[in-house]
């Protein structure tokens, strides 16, 4: 097998991942391509790895220049506060902190009842279907009714 210069891996990358974004298994991008299914396994794993780092260094990226904005705000609404005392200036301020507590993951989950298809009340039973031996959820309930006796 002949060796492949640092262009053609390169040229290869690039439409490995072209054919593999208009939906190409990775047998037939190697097949259509003269490579091995490994080289080709590797590319888009590699492929991958990059792209989920840099979108995690612009999420990051992201964040920081949120949260330097949010102090920039929150600093400006503070000497507003403190010359003038207006209610704008502290909701301004409030809204900076629950902003920056929502950013850095601070905030409590929020509670997820269960509701009825509305989402206004609370379901008072929840169907269930059992296809392997064919009960349906009012057997179920009147199993663990008779259980509970």
């Amino acid at each position: 097998m002949a060796v492949r210069t640092s262009a053609k891996r390169a040229a290869d990358e690039h439409k490995i991942v072209l054919l593999s974004t208009q939906g190409m298994s990775d047998a037939a991008i190697a097949k259509e391509l003269g490579l091995g299914a490994s080289t080709v396994s590797n590319a888009l794993r590699e492929v991958r790895e990059a792209w989920r780092e840099r979108s995690l260094d612009a999420y990051e990226e992201w964040v920081r220049d949120e949260l330097e904005r949010l102090d920039r705000i929150e600093e400006a609404a503070w000497k507003l506060l403190e010359s003038q005392g207006k209610d704008t200036a502290l909701q301004r301020i409030l809204s900076c902190v629950r902003t920056r507590a929502k950013l850095l993951g601070l905030n409590a989950p929020d509670k997820v009842a269960n509701t009825d298809p509305s989402g206004k009340r609370e379901a008072t039973a929840v169907q269930v279907y059992l296809p392997d031996n064919e009960r349906s959820s009012s057997d179920v309930k009147n199993m663990l009714d008779e259980e509970g006796d």
